[in-house]
């Protein structure tokens, strides 16, 4: 980690072509990309599914406010989440898996 925070600190291009030749930053990139699709998927589609139901705006609402309250343990706990699943990525491969599983 601290070759990233050296690489950082020069700035520019150079700073910008390492941070791509880095495996890691790469991965987390693509992890990013993957989880924001699959969120805006679920929150998308639930709406019109709901929609189709004929959901009022309230229930809308409403059901946004449980994802978020849903997230809120995690931040709470994150600590020691990272420490029982290893670190960032073990963190980022349950959260894939809880996509996995939500989307069957």
């Amino acid at each position: 980690m601290d070759a990233l925070v050296e690489i950082a600190e020069r700035g520019g291009a150079e700073s910008f072509a390492a941070w791509l030749g880095d495996v890691h930053v790469v991965l987390f990139c693509a992890v990013l990309v993957v989880s924001g699709l699959a969120n805006g998927m679920i929150e998308t589609f639930l709406f019109v599914r709901l929609r189709e139901l004929g959901a009022s705006s309230a229930l809308l609402g409403a059901s946004r406010l449980l994802m978020c309250l849903g997230e809120l343990p995690v931040f709470k706990h994150h600590a020691r989440l990272e420490r029982a699943l290893g670190g960032t990525f073990g963190v980022l491969t349950l959260v894939q898996l809880a996509y996995v599983v939500r989307f069957l």
